[in-house]
């Protein structure tokens, strides 16, 4: 009898296994249209709307509306004499103080953030030397118009068939 009892415990534990997270899962096909559409609006639409009669007020009136909603938004300092305009240019004297004026931890984010910006620009600029590419010169252009396109798909065919080819370096 207790070797019933241990049997019927073990075929238990194997099923209650069979159950338990480890095991693979499958997965199924699914079309196109069961996937969500996860796209969203990166703002919601009043603000978006709030923004697009900024910019369209800005794009139409220029730097007078730009100095307008800097200083309706606390960007800048209303002039103290009326008629001057505010100070919206910041020279590198100024910058360098307020960068001084930053605590130890914020300097570091800067100048390794800077850093970072360099190394992949350096990275980008050694991606984009030396292109070399084989080209076929096109046809020159006959009278007419239909005699050009037939010569544009003899052309293309010749090319196809390793036709002539001239290299240029970029």
């Amino acid at each position: 009898m207790q070797l019933l009892h241990e049997k019927e415990r073990e075929a238990k534990e194997k099923d209650s296994r069979k159950e338990e997270p480890h095991e693979m899962t499958r997965l199924r096909r699914i079309s196109l249209a069961e996937i969500p559409d996860l796209r969203r609006e990166p703002v919601d639409a009043e603000t978006r709307k709030i923004a697009e009669e900024i910019v369209g007020d800005i794009r139409d009136k220029g730097e007078a509306a730009f100095l307008a909603h800097a200083i309706r938004l606390g960007d800048l300092k209303k002039p103290e004499k009326e008629g001057e305009k505010p100070e919206f240019i910041v020279t590198k004297e100024e910058m360098r103080k307020a960068y001084q004026a930053l605590d130890v931890e914020d300097r570091i984010v800067l100048d390794h953030t800077a850093n970072r910006i360099r190394a992949f620009a350096r990275a980008q600029r050694t991606c984009l030397q030396g292109l070399r590419v084989s080209v076929t010169p096109p046809p020159s252009p006959p009278p007419n118009f239909v005699d050009y396109f037939n010569q544009l798909l003899l052309f293309n065919k010749g090319a196809r068939r390793g036709g002539r080819t001239h290299r240029c370096t970029c």
